[in-house]
C-alpha cells in the first residue's frame, strides 16, 4: 500500500522515559499508536512477544520507536518537543 495522503515526519526521541509520555499523550489523545520495543527484535513471532510482556510494565520495556496516527494537529501538539531527523 502507498500512503500518500499524509504525511510521514520521523522524529527523534531521547529516552524510554520520553517515549513512554508520548504513547500515554497519544492514547489519551484517541490517536493510534504502534510501538516497536526491543522484545520484539529479540522474539520475532507475535503470540510469544505477546506472552513474554503480557505481565511487564510498561516502564519495563525497551522502546525502539512509536509510530502515531491520528488527526495532523493532535499529532503535531504532542509531538512539537520532539526534534525531526534529518
Amino acid at each position: 500500500k502507498l500512503n500518500i495522503h499524509h504525511a510521514i515526519m520521523i522524529k527523534e526521541g531521547k529516552n524510554n522515559k520520553e517515549l513512554l509520555e508520548l504513547i500515554h499523550e497519544a492514547r489519551s489523545k484517541e490517536l493510534d499508536v504502534v510501538v516497536f520495543t526491543k522484545e520484539m527484535q529479540e522474539i520475532t513471532e507475535d503470540r510469544k512477544v505477546i506472552e513474554w510482556t503480557k505481565n511487564m510494565d510498561a516502564k519495563e520495556l525497551n522502546f525502539y520507536g512509536v509510530l502515531v496516527f491520528g488527526d495532523r494537529k493532535k499529532v503535531q501538539s504532542i509531538t512539537k518537543s520532539f526534534t525531526l531527523i534529518k
